[in-house]
Parts: C-alpha cells; sequence; structure tokens
C-alpha cells in the first residue's frame, strides 16, 4: 500500500515525517533492526545538519521531527536515510536467514516497481511531510510521538518506551539519540504542562 504524501519544501520550519515499511512488516521491535535506524540518524544529521527534535520507532513505522538546513532538504534526508537503512537492513535479514521477511519486500518489488532492476523494497515509496507552520501544530505532534507507544498497549507511559523522544524530554535521557531539546519545551514537559498522554483522540498510524 503506498502512502500519500503531504511535500512542502520550506527550509524555516520543523517537519513531521512518517516513513513505515513495505507491508508494515514489524521489524523495529527487535533491537538490531531498530538500532540502524538510531545510527543512520546520527549520521545523516552529522551529514544534513538537521535538527532531530523528536522521534518514535515503532514495529514497522518511524515518526520524526526534524528542522531542515539549508544542507539538505527534506526530501534528501528521507531519500538518503531510507536508502541505506534499507541496504543495512536487507543483509541483515539475509544474515539472519529472514526469508519470510524478504519474500514480503521482494513482492512488493514485484508489484509496484516489476520493470527496474530491484530486488527488494523495504520501505514503502512515499513519505508524509507536514510543516509544522505554529508551535500549537508541534506540540500536537509532539504529544502524538510521545503517546504513540501508549495507545498502542506497548508501555504504559511515554518515558518507559526506549525508542522515543519522551525519555529525552522527561528523563534528560540522551543514551539512545541525543535530541535538540529547547530548554522551554523541556521545562513543559516536565512541568505537566505539556502532558504526552494528555491528547486521547489522536489518530495513530
Amino acid at each position: 500500500m503506498k502512502r500519500q504524501r503531504q511535500l512542502t519544501h520550506n527550509q524555516g520550519f520543523a517537519h513531521f515525517i512518517t516513513m513505515a515499511l513495505s507491508g508494515f512488516v514489524e521489524l523495529f521491535n527487535q533491537d538490531e533492526y531498530a538500532q540502524i535506524l538510531i545510527r543512520n540518524l546520527s549520521f545523516y544529521r552529522e551529514k544534513f545538519e538537521f535538527k532531530l527534535l523528536a522521534y518514535v520507532i515503532m514495529p514497522h513505522h518511524v515518526h520524526l521531527i526534524i528542522q531542515p538546513s539549508p544542507k539538505g532538504n527534506i526530501s534528501e534526508v528521507v531519500r538518503d536515510f531510507k536508502k541505506y537503512t534499507a541496504k543495512e537492513i536487507i543483509q541483515l535479514l539475509k544474515d539472519e536467514k529472514r526469508f519470510d521477511i524478504l519474500d514480503v519486500f521482494h513482492k512488493t518489488t514485484q508489484e509496484y516497481h516489476s520493470k527496474e532492476n530491484r530486488q527488494y523494497q523495504v520501505w514503502e515509496d512515499r513519505f508524509d511531510d507536514l510543516a509544522l507552520h505554529s508551535g500549537k501544530v508541534f506540540r500536537t505532534k509532539l504529544e502524538y510521538i510521545h503517546n504513540n507507544p501508549v495507545k498502542e498497549g506497548l508501555v504504559n507511559g511515554p518515558g518507559d518506551y526506549l525508542y522515543s523522544s519522551a525519555r529525552n524530554y522527561i528523563s534528560n535521557d540522551h543514551s539512545v539519540i541525543r535530541i535538540d531539546c529547547e530548554a522551554r519545551l523541556l521545562n513543559e514537559v516536565r512541568s505537566g504542562d505539556l502532558t504526552p498522554t494528555r491528547s486521547k483522540n489522536l489518530t495513530l498510524i
């Protein structure tokens, strides 16, 4: 299934980005696959000099809030991130002999790219991209990201989920990956003015 892409090129705003695995295969609930994303986020943040403001890695998709720099727009960041994480994921699947998952990615390629010289499609072609034009919209998406694992029943509280920036904001825990948190936002989260679990009617992927 292909996702709709809402594409903007305004480099002055933070962007809310969603990328999903083909066939919504669940891989990122395994540390070795989630760590592929973490390593590449760190690498491309340095390469493109974007600010990573929030993230969550769910079993079959990832949400990010990033603010791009003149070094690379959103399309360039996502293009390289998807390309090189896909290579690492495929290699790890082969090493682990996960032929069932590889078959899903191969069938996706046959369905959508049969005329191309491509064996596997790890990520869905399109991605969601929303420019966050106001502080209110930013805060809504930040709550959305931090609440996603709770709404999916994976943890009891946002700060309990390992691969989420909720830990950075709530506990100042940057051990998984550093987040470019603004002090004002950190204080809002910790004081309860911006509570990750407060929004009950968010529609999650």
